[in-house]
């Protein structure tokens, strides 16, 4: 019993290794933890800066550290091995004796101590559970034994990573010791480098010094050419106080020639202003002498045939004795005599009143113009003829022509006479001057001055067209005109209102355009592409309305589209138009102004609605640049250079989009059947990219005011 004490004792004494085990590790991981913190890679790289010498000693103590740790713990560890194997044969020594026992007790033992003694007797039934007790407390060791193992298993694990960590120490080391010598060999390649820099340096030293020098003597120099330069101003500005002295006196002399230039050119004037009076004082008299013959003749005759009348009458009362029939017969044969005798003298009287007004009209034009001479002779031929015919008049009182000019002129006038007939039957009845208050005349042109008038009822603002019917061919204007406005309306075409006869005179009162024309508007100002498109849109919507309606206008020009504030455009002026049929679908006659017509009316082809689209593509040019082309061509050499050259082109087409390139190309085709219409126009993009009608109001607005300030 006492020797199982003893084992059991010896057992309960390998607790105690148990737990040295477990304060050696705990030492371990704290020496490991303060190798790991004491050794830091970063403390290592970032020591590349600092010197060689305390690299390397902190290198020898950081490896003293780990292999100091390393060593403590294999001493700690083979202490506690020792401890262990030592308390385990001790306990083995017990369990190996063979006790002087009687034969049931050594049996015992024998069961006991492989089984680490779990029952100690069988008979002693009182020790039975103390010895359960031991056998357990026995099996205790050999747990402890196998977690040592596992521990040690542990530590040797974690010291091959210690080493695995030291060796990839030792490469960061040697990396460092190698970045180190290259330092030190760049440090050496830097030092070469300064040294070779200092004798750049120097040597730029000696250069800056010889060009310092050089500097000096340029600025000396410089100082020379300053005080030449001074002079040569110097001498410039006396130079050109004499030439400004010298300008002076010219442009003094150049005046005092003017002037004598003007005073001589308006004695001039005046002499020849005072020729034309006298030369027309003097057809004036002469007419009003021939007149004045012709009226007295006239009066003569009429008093030779009143005494015929009274002989007649005479006759017929001393015949009426003789027979009443016969009396009567006579009579009446007299006075139908008498009746046309009255009706042609009253004929010749206002044809000679005609005449007379003619002449009074040619002499205040010829008061305000040098162009008189041409109409007072025609004129004077005129009336010199009508004394021929008056001369060889027979006794029936009947006219004879006795030339070819007569009869030309007789069907002149029955032309003219038809058309103011029919101009009586078209016009208003009434007195305009007291419907309508006039304000201003806005406009003059070929056919007669334009002004705006007041309707006195309403306060409409109207534009009358005043046209004077004495000049021919002006009736037929006039009467085309009001036939194609009354029968075509549209909201591109300026609105017709009435028309009256006033004197000899006839009165058109149409829609008034506040905005002008665009004429102006391109003199004035300068437009835009999406400005071009928008005109270009609305005329081409007037003139497919007129092409559909069979209607040429043929004086497409800017003079003759009308703008309003509210930036509508309008055509105007259908003197010129012509009325298509399904008999006469073409035109020949060569109308229109010269800039403006078509190639195909130059050469006296047959044309149709397709000249007013090449019109307008010339207007398209004004637009463009400001002017048609041609313009200071006279009309003949312009003739030419239309029907030679073709379609014009434009002076700067790069500046142009190629979008009005093209769509003036398409309206100036020489080829008519090539040529664009009007309809097909308005499908291109030039036009369908069109800026609304309300971007011309401030063109319009800009112009009028430029107008303005030059009338002032």
């Amino acid at each position: 019993m006492e020797r199982v004490r003893r084992a059991v004792s010896s057992a309960f004494s390998l607790v105690a290794p148990r737990k040295a085990f477990r304060r050696l590790t705990g030492r371990l991981r704290g020496g490991r933890s303060q190798v790991r913190a004491s050794v830091p890679l970063g403390e290592v790289l970032t020591s590349r800066d600092s010197s060689v010498q305390a690299g390397k000693a902190e290198r020898h103590e950081s490896t003293a550290r780990v292999r100091g740790a390393r060593e403590l713990r294999w001493k700690e560890l083979a202490a506690s091995e020792r401890k262990r194997h030592s308390s385990l044969e001790r306990v083995f020594e017990v369990a190996e004796l063979t006790p002087v026992e009687t034969p049931p007790q050594r049996d015992l033992l024998q069961e006991a101590f492989p089984l680490v003694a779990p029952k100690v007797c069988r008979p002693q039934r009182p020790a039975h559970r103390g010895l359960e007790k031991l056998g357990q407390e026995f099996s205790l060791p050999g747990q402890t034994l196998s977690q040592v193992c596992r521990e040690k298993a542990a530590l040797v694990k974690e010291n091959a990573a210690l080493e695995a960590r030291l060796r990839a120490t030792e490469r960061d080391l040697r990396g460092v010791s190698e970045q180190l010598a290259e330092a030190r060999s760049e440090k050496e390649s830097l030092q070469s480098s300064l040294l070779e820099a200092q004798q750049h340096v120097s040597e730029l030293e000696t250069a800056r010094s010889c060009l310092e020098a050089q500097v000096r003597t340029a600025r000396q120099a410089k100082e020379l050419i300053l005080e030449d330069v001074r002079g040569l101003r110097r001498e410039l500005l006396a130079v050109r106080s004499f030439s400004k002295q010298q300008c002076e006196d010219m442009a003094q002399q150049l005046r005092w020639a003017e002037e004598q230039c003007s005073k001589a050119l308006r004695l001039w004037q005046a002499a020849e202003e005072a020729k034309k009076r006298k030369i027309v004082q003097n057809l004036l008299q002469s007419q009003k002498a021939a007149l004045d013959d012709k009226v007295r003749q006239l009066l003569g005759d009429l008093n030779e045939r009143q005494q015929q009348l009274e002989q007649l009458r005479q006759e017929l009362n001393k015949e009426r004795q003789n027979g009443q029939d016969k009396l009567q017969a006579e009579l009446r044969e007299a006075q139908r005599k008498m009746e046309a005798m009255e009706k042609r003298h009253k004929e010749e009287v206002q044809r000679m009143h005609k005449i007379l007004l003619q002449y009074r009209l040619a002499g205040r034009k010829q008061s305000s113009s040098s162009s008189v001479v041409a109409p007072a002779q025609a004129a004077a031929e005129e009336a010199s003829s009508a004394q021929a015919g008056n001369s060889s008049r027979s006794s029936s009182c009947t006219w004879s022509t006795t030339s070819s000019s007569g009869s030309m002129e007789l069907l002149g006038e029955r032309t003219e006479d038809k058309c103011l007939a029919m101009l009586k039957m078209l016009v208003s009845e009434g007195d305009p001057e007291a419907k309508y208050t006039e304000l201003e005349t806005i406009g003059r042109g070929g056919f007669g001055t334009v002004c705006m008038a007041v309707e006195t009822a309403t306060g409409e603002e109207v534009a009358i067209k005043k046209i004077s019917l004495l000049e021919e061919s002006n009736s037929e204007v006039c009467l085309n005109e009001i036939q194609i406005m009354r029968g075509n309306k549209n909201a591109n075409l300026v609105t017709f209102v009435d028309s009256y006869l006033v004197d000899e005179e006839l009165w058109l009162v149409m829609e008034y355009m506040d905005g002008g024309s665009l004429h102006d508007v391109i003199r004035e100002t300068h437009m835009a592409e999406g400005e071009i498109a928008a005109v270009s849109r609305e005329c081409l919507q007037g003139l497919d309305f007129l092409h559909s309606k069979q209607v040429i206008h043929r004086d497409i020009k800017s003079h003759n589209i009308l703008l309003g504030l509210d930036g509508s455009v309008k055509l105007a002026d259908f003197g010129l138009a012509a009325q298509l049929t399904a008999e006469q679908s073409k035109r020949r006659s060569a109308v229109g102004t010269t800039h403006w017509m078509a190639p195909e009316i130059f050469t006296g082809k047959p044309y149709g609605p397709k000249v007013d689209i090449w019109s307008f593509g010339i207007v398209g040019i004004e637009m463009v640049e400001g002017a048609p082309p041609y313009l200071m061509n006279t009309s003949r050499t312009v003739q030419q250079l239309i029907s030679t050259r073709g379609t014009p082109k434009l002076q700067k087409p790069r500046q142009q989009s190629a979008w009005l390139r093209d769509f003036l190309c398409c309206c100036l085709e020489t080829d008519e059947d090539r040529r664009w219409s009007a309809q097909e126009l308005l499908q291109h993009p030039f036009v369908t990219s069109a800026k609304p009608t309300s971007s011309l109001t401030p063109l319009i607005m800009a112009t009028q005011q430029f107008m303005a300030d030059r009338r002032y």
